[in-house]
C-alpha cells in the first residue's frame, strides 16, 4: 500500500509523469540551488533522487529573488 506523502519532508508543487515502468516527480526548489529536484521510482513507493533540472548556476541568478519566489517544479505554474 502506498501512503501519502509519497516523498517525506518538504517537496512543494509535485509534478509527476510516467514513462513505461518508470515514474518521475519534479518538485519546486524556489530560490534553492541546484534547482528542481527530480525523483525516480519503479513502484511509486520507493523514491530516490535522480537528478536536478537546473544544475548550472550561470543559467539563472537566484540571489536577487525575494523569499518564496524562484523556480517551480509544477508544470501548471511557470514562475521562472
Amino acid at each position: 500500500m502506498i501512503h501519502n506523502p509519497i516523498l517525506p519532508g518538504f517537496h512543494a508543487d509535485p509534478c509527476i509523469c510516467r514513462k513505461g515502468d518508470d515514474f518521475y516527480v519534479a518538485v519546486s526548489s524556489f530560490e534553492w540551488f541546484p534547482g528542481i529536484p527530480i525523483y525516480h521510482s519503479k513502484d511509486m513507493k520507493n523514491w530516490e533522487l535522480y537528478s536536478h533540472a537546473l544544475t548550472n548556476a550561470d543559467d539563472s541568478d537566484l540571489k536577487k529573488l525575494p523569499s518564496a519566489k524562484g523556480i517551480s517544479g509544477s508544470a501548471s505554474d511557470q514562475t521562472w
